[in-house]
Protein backbone atom coordinates (compact mmCIF):
# COMPACT_ATOMS: atom_id res chain seq x y z
CA UNK A 1 0.00 0.00 0.00
CA UNK A 2 1.27 3.43 -0.88
CA UNK A 3 0.80 6.11 1.77
CA UNK A 4 0.87 9.72 0.63
CA UNK A 5 0.96 12.81 2.81
CA UNK A 6 -0.55 15.96 1.36
CA UNK A 7 1.04 19.22 2.46
CA UNK A 8 1.18 22.75 1.29
CA UNK A 9 3.22 25.74 2.34
CA UNK A 10 2.23 29.31 3.06
CA UNK A 11 0.22 31.25 0.48
CA UNK A 12 1.99 32.17 -2.74
CA UNK A 13 0.94 35.79 -3.12
CA UNK A 14 -0.49 38.53 -1.00
CA UNK A 15 2.39 40.24 0.68
CA UNK A 16 5.21 37.95 -0.30
CA UNK A 17 4.26 34.72 1.49
CA UNK A 18 7.18 32.37 1.82
CA UNK A 19 7.02 28.61 1.76
CA UNK A 20 8.18 27.51 5.18
CA UNK A 21 7.04 23.91 4.75
CA UNK A 22 10.60 22.69 5.22
CA UNK A 23 10.77 24.34 8.63
CA UNK A 24 7.36 23.29 9.94
CA UNK A 25 6.23 19.77 10.74
CA UNK A 26 2.42 19.54 10.80
CA UNK A 27 2.57 16.68 13.29
CA UNK A 28 4.99 18.18 15.75
CA UNK A 29 5.76 21.86 15.21
CA UNK A 30 8.80 23.69 13.96
CA UNK A 31 11.70 21.48 12.99
CA UNK A 32 14.96 23.39 12.93
CA UNK A 33 17.33 20.47 13.21
CA UNK A 34 17.41 20.49 17.03
CA UNK A 35 14.19 18.66 17.75
CA UNK A 36 10.58 19.74 17.63
CA UNK A 37 9.21 22.94 19.01
CA UNK A 38 5.71 24.09 19.73
CA UNK A 39 4.18 26.26 16.96
CA UNK A 40 3.40 29.89 17.87
CA UNK A 41 0.34 30.25 20.03
CA UNK A 42 -1.94 33.16 20.62
CA UNK A 43 -2.52 34.13 16.98
CA UNK A 44 -5.53 32.41 15.50
CA UNK A 45 -4.75 29.18 17.32
CA UNK A 46 -1.30 28.79 15.81
CA UNK A 47 -0.40 27.09 12.57
CA UNK A 48 -2.59 24.01 12.44
CA UNK A 49 -3.17 21.29 9.89
CA UNK A 50 -3.47 23.01 6.53
CA UNK A 51 -3.86 19.93 4.36
CA UNK A 52 -5.79 20.61 1.12
CA UNK A 53 -8.18 17.70 1.72
CA UNK A 54 -9.82 19.57 4.61
CA UNK A 55 -8.24 17.96 7.65
CA UNK A 56 -9.20 21.11 9.55
CA UNK A 57 -12.96 21.65 9.87
CA UNK A 58 -12.55 25.33 8.96
CA UNK A 59 -10.44 24.58 5.88
CA UNK A 60 -12.37 23.84 2.65
CA UNK A 61 -11.72 20.61 0.79
CA UNK A 62 -9.61 20.56 -2.33
CA UNK A 63 -11.39 20.04 -5.64
CA UNK A 64 -9.96 16.51 -5.89
CA UNK A 65 -11.19 15.47 -2.44
CA UNK A 66 -14.55 17.16 -3.09
CA UNK A 67 -15.10 15.17 -6.29
CA UNK A 68 -14.44 11.89 -4.48
CA UNK A 69 -17.75 12.47 -2.70
CA UNK A 70 -19.75 13.15 -5.87
CA UNK A 71 -21.44 10.76 -8.34
CA UNK A 72 -19.38 9.46 -11.24
CA UNK A 73 -21.78 10.85 -13.88
CA UNK A 74 -21.09 14.52 -13.01
CA UNK A 75 -19.86 16.44 -16.05
CA UNK A 76 -16.78 18.74 -15.86
CA UNK A 77 -18.71 22.02 -16.16
CA UNK A 78 -21.26 20.89 -13.61
CA UNK A 79 -18.51 19.74 -11.27
CA UNK A 80 -16.87 23.16 -11.46
CA UNK A 81 -20.16 24.87 -10.62
CA UNK A 82 -20.83 22.44 -7.76
CA UNK A 83 -17.41 23.09 -6.26
CA UNK A 84 -17.96 26.84 -6.60
CA UNK A 85 -21.25 26.51 -4.68
CA UNK A 86 -19.46 24.50 -1.99
CA UNK A 87 -16.70 27.10 -1.66
CA UNK A 88 -19.24 29.94 -1.43
CA UNK A 89 -21.05 28.14 1.37
CA UNK A 90 -17.75 27.38 3.13
CA UNK A 91 -16.26 30.89 2.86
CA UNK A 92 -19.58 32.73 3.00
CA UNK A 93 -19.06 35.03 -0.01
CA UNK A 94 -18.53 34.54 -3.75
CA UNK A 95 -16.06 37.42 -3.72
CA UNK A 96 -13.92 35.66 -1.10
CA UNK A 97 -13.91 32.56 -3.28
CA UNK A 98 -12.77 34.61 -6.27
CA UNK A 99 -9.97 36.13 -4.19
CA UNK A 100 -8.83 32.70 -2.95
CA UNK A 101 -8.60 31.53 -6.56
CA UNK A 102 -6.92 34.64 -8.02
CA UNK A 103 -4.92 36.25 -5.20
CA UNK A 104 -1.64 35.36 -6.93
CA UNK A 105 -2.57 37.24 -10.13
CA UNK A 106 -0.13 40.09 -10.65
CA UNK A 107 -2.80 42.54 -11.86
CA UNK A 108 -4.79 41.95 -8.68
CA UNK A 109 -1.70 42.37 -6.52
CA UNK A 110 -0.76 45.66 -8.19
CA UNK A 111 -4.14 47.08 -7.25
CA UNK A 112 -4.72 45.71 -3.74
CA UNK A 113 -1.58 44.08 -2.31
CA UNK A 114 0.12 46.38 0.27
CA UNK A 115 3.54 45.10 -0.79
CA UNK A 116 3.01 45.99 -4.45
CA UNK A 117 1.34 49.30 -3.57
CA UNK A 118 4.25 50.35 -1.35
CA UNK A 119 6.70 49.55 -4.13
CA UNK A 120 4.63 51.59 -6.61
CA UNK A 121 4.43 54.56 -4.21
CA UNK A 122 8.20 54.62 -3.89
CA UNK A 123 8.53 54.67 -7.68
CA UNK A 124 5.91 57.43 -7.87
CA UNK A 125 7.82 59.57 -5.37
CA UNK A 126 11.07 59.05 -7.25
CA UNK A 127 9.47 60.02 -10.58
CA UNK A 128 7.90 63.12 -9.00
CA UNK A 129 11.29 64.29 -7.74
CA UNK A 130 12.81 63.64 -11.15
CA UNK A 131 10.08 65.68 -12.85
CA UNK A 132 10.63 68.47 -10.32
CA UNK A 133 14.25 68.75 -11.41
CA UNK A 134 13.16 69.02 -15.04
CA UNK A 135 10.43 71.59 -14.39
CA UNK A 136 10.93 75.08 -15.84
CA UNK A 137 8.91 77.68 -13.94
CA UNK A 138 7.48 80.41 -16.17
CA UNK A 139 6.09 83.70 -14.99
CA UNK A 140 2.56 84.97 -15.75
CA UNK A 141 1.71 86.40 -19.13
CA UNK A 142 2.31 90.14 -19.57
CA UNK A 143 -0.63 92.26 -18.46
CA UNK A 144 -2.18 89.53 -16.32
CA UNK A 145 -2.43 89.48 -12.54
CA UNK A 146 -1.04 85.96 -12.23
CA UNK A 147 -4.39 84.17 -12.29
CA UNK A 148 -4.05 83.21 -15.95
CA UNK A 149 -4.26 85.03 -19.24
CA UNK A 150 -7.53 86.85 -19.77
CA UNK A 151 -8.77 86.10 -16.26
CA UNK A 152 -7.80 89.20 -14.33
CA UNK A 153 -11.44 90.10 -13.72
CA UNK A 154 -12.55 86.56 -12.82
CA UNK A 155 -12.65 86.01 -9.04
CA UNK A 156 -13.36 82.28 -9.48
CA UNK A 157 -9.93 81.77 -11.06
CA UNK A 158 -8.25 83.43 -8.08
CA UNK A 159 -10.28 81.13 -5.81
CA UNK A 160 -9.14 78.12 -7.82
CA UNK A 161 -5.52 79.25 -7.51
CA UNK A 162 -5.87 79.49 -3.74
CA UNK A 163 -7.42 75.99 -3.43
CA UNK A 164 -4.93 74.46 -5.84
CA UNK A 165 -2.04 76.00 -3.89
CA UNK A 166 -3.28 74.28 -0.72
CA UNK A 167 -3.70 71.00 -2.59
CA UNK A 168 -0.16 71.19 -3.98
CA UNK A 169 1.16 71.83 -0.47
CA UNK A 170 -0.56 68.63 0.70
CA UNK A 171 0.77 66.61 -2.24
CA UNK A 172 4.32 67.95 -1.73
CA UNK A 173 4.16 66.83 1.89
CA UNK A 174 3.01 63.33 0.94
CA UNK A 175 5.88 62.92 -1.53
CA UNK A 176 8.48 64.49 0.80
CA UNK A 177 9.12 67.44 -1.52
CA UNK A 178 10.71 70.08 0.71
CA UNK A 179 11.33 72.92 -1.75
CA UNK A 180 8.62 74.05 -4.14
CA UNK A 181 9.84 76.54 -6.78
CA UNK A 182 6.38 78.14 -6.97
CA UNK A 183 6.23 79.02 -3.29
CA UNK A 184 8.31 81.25 -1.02
CA UNK A 185 8.81 83.83 -3.74
CA UNK A 186 10.45 81.31 -6.05
CA UNK A 187 8.17 82.13 -8.97
CA UNK A 188 7.41 85.39 -10.71
CA UNK A 189 3.75 85.05 -9.77
CA UNK A 190 4.33 84.52 -6.03
CA UNK A 191 2.79 86.98 -3.65
CA UNK A 192 4.64 88.75 -0.88
CA UNK A 193 2.27 87.44 1.82
CA UNK A 194 2.49 83.83 2.89
CA UNK A 195 4.60 82.74 -0.06
CA UNK A 196 1.46 81.87 -2.08
CA UNK A 197 1.65 81.56 -5.86
CA UNK A 198 -1.12 83.43 -7.67
CA UNK A 199 -0.19 82.20 -11.15
CA UNK A 200 -2.95 79.64 -11.80
CA UNK A 201 -1.36 78.51 -15.05
CA UNK A 202 1.91 77.64 -13.31
CA UNK A 203 0.01 75.86 -10.53
CA UNK A 204 -1.99 73.79 -13.01
CA UNK A 205 1.19 72.85 -14.85
CA UNK A 206 3.00 71.95 -11.63
CA UNK A 207 0.09 69.89 -10.27
CA UNK A 208 -0.05 67.79 -13.44
CA UNK A 209 3.65 67.30 -14.20
CA UNK A 210 4.74 66.66 -10.61
CA UNK A 211 1.67 65.09 -8.99
CA UNK A 212 -0.50 63.83 -11.86
CA UNK A 213 -3.43 66.04 -10.81
CA UNK A 214 -5.69 67.34 -13.59
CA UNK A 215 -7.46 70.00 -11.53
CA UNK A 216 -10.36 71.03 -13.79
CA UNK A 217 -11.06 67.44 -14.84
CA UNK A 218 -11.19 66.33 -11.21
CA UNK A 219 -8.67 63.58 -11.91
CA UNK A 220 -5.68 62.27 -9.97
CA UNK A 221 -3.61 59.54 -11.62
CA UNK A 222 -3.27 56.33 -9.66
CA UNK A 223 0.06 54.88 -8.55
CA UNK A 224 0.04 52.40 -11.43
CA UNK A 225 -0.77 55.07 -14.07
CA UNK A 226 1.49 57.83 -12.81
CA UNK A 227 3.68 57.75 -15.92
CA UNK A 228 0.73 58.74 -18.14
CA UNK A 229 1.17 62.40 -17.17
CA UNK A 230 4.14 62.57 -19.58
CA UNK A 231 2.04 61.47 -22.57
CA UNK A 232 -1.15 63.41 -21.84
CA UNK A 233 -2.08 67.05 -21.44
CA UNK A 234 -4.05 68.62 -18.62
CA UNK A 235 -6.91 71.12 -18.78
CA UNK A 236 -5.88 74.76 -18.36
CA UNK A 237 -9.49 75.85 -17.84
CA UNK A 238 -12.89 74.27 -17.19
CA UNK A 239 -14.28 72.18 -20.07
CA UNK A 240 -16.63 73.97 -22.46
CA UNK A 241 -20.28 73.83 -21.49
CA UNK A 242 -19.66 73.20 -17.77
CA UNK A 243 -22.01 74.81 -15.29
CA UNK A 244 -21.63 76.06 -11.74
CA UNK A 245 -22.58 72.64 -10.32
CA UNK A 246 -19.66 70.96 -12.11
CA UNK A 247 -17.18 73.52 -10.75
CA UNK A 248 -18.66 73.11 -7.27
CA UNK A 249 -18.20 69.32 -7.43
CA UNK A 250 -14.58 69.78 -8.52
CA UNK A 251 -14.00 72.14 -5.62
CA UNK A 252 -15.56 69.67 -3.14
CA UNK A 253 -13.45 66.81 -4.51
CA UNK A 254 -10.17 68.63 -3.93
CA UNK A 255 -11.22 69.94 -0.53
CA UNK A 256 -11.94 66.35 0.56
CA UNK A 257 -8.62 65.25 -0.91
CA UNK A 258 -6.83 67.79 1.30
CA UNK A 259 -8.73 66.66 4.40
CA UNK A 260 -8.64 62.86 3.88
CA UNK A 261 -5.13 62.59 2.46
CA UNK A 262 -3.79 59.96 0.09
CA UNK A 263 -6.04 56.90 -0.04
CA UNK A 264 -3.15 54.78 -1.32
CA UNK A 265 -1.33 55.09 2.00
CA UNK A 266 -4.41 53.75 3.80
CA UNK A 267 -4.32 50.59 1.68
CA UNK A 268 -0.92 49.76 3.17
CA UNK A 269 -2.55 49.02 6.53
CA UNK A 270 0.66 49.78 8.42
CA UNK A 271 -1.13 50.56 11.68
CA UNK A 272 -3.07 47.28 11.54
CA UNK A 273 0.05 45.26 10.74
CA UNK A 274 2.05 46.90 13.53
CA UNK A 275 -0.74 46.51 16.10
CA UNK A 276 -1.51 42.85 15.38
CA UNK A 277 2.17 41.93 15.25
CA UNK A 278 2.68 43.62 18.62
CA UNK A 279 -0.38 41.81 20.02
CA UNK A 280 1.06 38.48 18.86
CA UNK A 281 4.31 39.15 20.72
CA UNK A 282 2.49 40.13 23.92
CA UNK A 283 0.19 37.12 23.75
CA UNK A 284 3.21 34.83 23.77
CA UNK A 285 4.42 36.19 27.12
CA UNK A 286 3.11 34.10 30.03
CA UNK A 287 3.33 35.09 33.70
CA UNK A 288 4.19 32.31 36.16
CA UNK A 289 3.84 32.72 39.94
CA UNK A 290 3.59 36.47 39.53
CA UNK A 291 7.34 37.05 39.30
CA UNK A 292 8.47 34.83 36.43
CA UNK A 293 7.79 35.28 32.76
CA UNK A 294 7.99 32.63 30.06
CA UNK A 295 8.25 32.76 26.28
CA UNK A 296 5.51 30.50 24.92
CA UNK A 297 7.43 29.94 21.71
CA UNK A 298 10.39 28.20 23.36
CA UNK A 299 9.45 28.00 27.13
CA UNK A 300 12.50 30.04 28.16
CA UNK A 301 12.11 31.87 31.52
CA UNK A 302 12.87 35.53 32.34
CA UNK A 303 12.59 37.89 35.30
CA UNK A 304 10.60 40.57 33.46
CA UNK A 305 7.99 40.68 30.69
CA UNK A 306 9.96 43.31 28.76
CA UNK A 307 12.88 40.87 28.56
CA UNK A 308 10.54 38.28 27.02
CA UNK A 309 9.37 40.80 24.43
CA UNK A 310 12.96 41.61 23.45
CA UNK A 311 13.77 37.90 23.40
CA UNK A 312 10.90 37.15 20.99
CA UNK A 313 11.84 40.08 18.75
CA UNK A 314 15.49 39.02 18.58
CA UNK A 315 15.39 35.22 18.73
CA UNK A 316 12.11 34.44 16.95
CA UNK A 317 12.35 36.85 14.01
CA UNK A 318 11.36 34.17 11.51
CA UNK A 319 8.13 33.39 13.35
CA UNK A 320 7.29 37.09 13.70
CA UNK A 321 7.94 37.62 10.00
CA UNK A 322 5.65 34.72 9.12
CA UNK A 323 2.90 36.13 11.33
CA UNK A 324 3.43 39.59 9.87
CA UNK A 325 3.18 38.17 6.34
CA UNK A 326 -0.10 36.55 7.28
CA UNK A 327 -1.45 39.88 8.57
CA UNK A 328 -0.33 41.66 5.38
CA UNK A 329 -2.24 39.05 3.38
CA UNK A 330 -5.34 39.82 5.47
CA UNK A 331 -4.95 43.51 4.62
CA UNK A 332 -4.60 42.52 0.95
CA UNK A 333 -7.86 40.58 1.12
CA UNK A 334 -9.66 43.40 2.95
CA UNK A 335 -8.54 45.92 0.31
CA UNK A 336 -10.02 43.69 -2.37
CA UNK A 337 -13.29 42.97 -0.53
CA UNK A 338 -13.81 46.66 0.28
CA UNK A 339 -13.68 47.64 -3.40
CA UNK A 340 -17.38 47.83 -4.26
CA UNK A 341 -16.64 48.57 -7.91
CA UNK A 342 -15.23 45.08 -8.50
CA UNK A 343 -17.95 42.83 -9.98
CA UNK A 344 -15.96 40.42 -12.14
CA UNK A 345 -16.63 37.57 -9.72
CA UNK A 346 -20.40 37.99 -10.20
CA UNK A 347 -20.10 37.86 -13.99
CA UNK A 348 -17.85 34.80 -13.82
CA UNK A 349 -20.21 32.99 -11.46
CA UNK A 350 -23.28 33.73 -13.63
CA UNK A 351 -21.44 32.46 -16.68
CA UNK A 352 -20.49 29.29 -14.80
CA UNK A 353 -24.06 28.68 -13.61
CA UNK A 354 -25.51 29.29 -17.07
CA UNK A 355 -23.10 26.73 -18.50
CA UNK A 356 -24.29 24.02 -16.12
CA UNK A 357 -26.10 21.04 -17.67
CA UNK A 358 -29.90 21.69 -17.65
CA UNK A 359 -30.71 17.98 -17.43
CA UNK A 360 -30.10 17.80 -13.68
CA UNK A 361 -30.49 20.36 -10.88
CA UNK A 362 -27.37 21.75 -9.30
CA UNK A 363 -26.08 20.94 -5.84
CA UNK A 364 -28.12 23.73 -4.27
CA UNK A 365 -31.72 23.21 -3.16
CA UNK A 366 -34.11 24.02 -5.96
CA UNK A 367 -31.76 23.72 -8.95
CA UNK A 368 -28.83 25.57 -10.44
CA UNK A 369 -29.51 29.08 -9.22
CA UNK A 370 -26.59 29.00 -6.85
CA UNK A 371 -28.61 30.68 -4.13
CA UNK A 372 -29.23 27.66 -1.92
CA UNK A 373 -26.98 25.57 0.27
CA UNK A 374 -24.64 22.90 -0.98
CA UNK A 375 -25.61 19.31 -0.22
CA UNK A 376 -22.95 16.61 -0.77
CA UNK A 377 -24.29 13.93 -3.10
CA UNK A 378 -23.73 10.24 -2.33
CA UNK A 379 -21.84 8.09 -4.78
CA UNK A 380 -24.28 6.23 -7.04
CA UNK A 381 -22.31 3.02 -7.53
CA UNK A 382 -19.76 2.62 -4.76
CA UNK A 383 -16.96 0.25 -5.68
CA UNK A 384 -16.84 -2.98 -3.61
CA UNK A 385 -13.86 -3.24 -1.27
CA UNK A 386 -10.91 -5.25 -2.51
CA UNK A 387 -10.40 -8.71 -1.08
CA UNK A 388 -7.44 -8.99 1.28
CA UNK A 389 -4.73 -11.38 0.28
CA UNK A 390 -1.82 -12.16 2.60
CA UNK A 391 1.23 -12.70 0.44
CA UNK A 392 3.27 -14.00 3.41
CA UNK A 393 0.81 -16.74 4.36
CA UNK A 394 2.08 -20.34 3.84
CA UNK A 395 0.87 -21.96 0.69
CA UNK A 396 -1.76 -24.68 1.14
CA UNK A 397 -1.68 -27.70 -1.08
CA UNK A 398 -4.88 -28.53 -2.84
CA UNK A 399 -5.40 -32.24 -3.57
CA UNK A 400 -8.35 -34.11 -4.93
CA UNK A 401 -8.76 -37.70 -3.66
CA UNK A 402 -10.40 -40.04 -6.12
CA UNK A 403 -12.11 -43.03 -4.45
CA UNK A 404 -12.89 -45.85 -6.84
Amino acid sequence: RCTRTHRRGGGGGGGGYRDFESRYDHDGGYNRGGGRRTPPRGYGGGYGDRRPHGGNDDEPMSFKHFMLQQPDHVQPKEAEAMYKDYMIQKLGDAKKVWFKEHHEDEELRKKYDPVRIEEALKVRESEARESLGELVVKGPAPGSDGAGAGASDDPSRAKDADLLGKLIGKLDQEKNIQKNPLMDGGAAGASAEGGKCLDLGALLDYAWKIHGVNYYKGEELGWNDFGARKQREHLSQPPEGTDAEYLKNVEIKWELRIIEGDQASKLLGKEKVAKETDDFVKENVQTIDGNKFMCKLCTKMFKGDDFVVKHIQNKHKEIIEEVRTKIVHKVYEENFLNDKTFTKHEQEYKHLINGRSPARPGPAHGGGGGGGHFVPLPRSNPKPPRAYRDLDAPKQESRTVLDY
